[in-house]
């Protein structure tokens, strides 16, 4: 069972530490804009978020979240029609 909801925002070291133990797939919010696709996060310290897709992300400039549940269905919809 998950320890994180979906559409959850991500602010505590615990917090990032359950998305990447329960690969939870994470939107990076700007100001209310998603400003990326959804990745997995792959390793974090106090200043600086790692993507799995290899990108690094400023923590305090941006919200990081889950994917609601409509969302991440979407999300497969577009994985399985490639």
């Amino acid at each position: 069972m998950s320890t994180l909801k979906k559409g959850q925002s991500i602010v505590t070291d615990n917090e990032f530490e359950a998305a990447i133990k329960e690969k939870e797939l994470v939107y990076i919010i700007d100001g209310g804009i998603i400003q990326r696709r959804p990745a997995y996060i792959s390793g974090w310290n106090t200043e600086i978020i790692y993507m799995s897709d290899g990108a690094k992300i400023r923590r305090s400039g941006y919200t990081f979240r889950t994917l609601t549940e409509e969302e991440a269905a979407a999300v497969e919809t577009n994985a399985t029609k490639k």
